[in-house]
């Protein structure tokens, strides 16, 4: 959430919107709701907290057999959004 909010901190504050897909729509639900921007969400997650805590360790890229570690900190960063929500 910091990247996105000095990503976006220049954003014009009357004309801007976001628009997110998935864990993306999670995001963007969270900052149009800290901007109060408009947001157009494409099948949001909706606690991917609760949802993504069961892929915790080394897991498979859905798109290829690329490996990576999806790490416990990230639910806790995921909890912390919900949060300030």
């Amino acid at each position: 959430m910091a990247l996105i909010a000095d990503g976006t901190a220049d954003w014009p504050a009357a004309s801007s919107a976001v628009i997110g897909s998935s864990l993306g729509g999670y995001y963007a639900t969270a900052l149009a709701e800290q901007t109060r921007w408009r947001a157009v969400l494409l099948n949001p997650a909706v606690d991917p907290a609760r949802d993504l805590v069961r892929y915790v360790g080394e897991i498979t890229a859905w798109h290829s057999d690329e490996r990576f570690h999806f790490r416990a900190e990230f639910i806790d960063e995921l909890k912390a959004i919900s949060r300030r929500r």
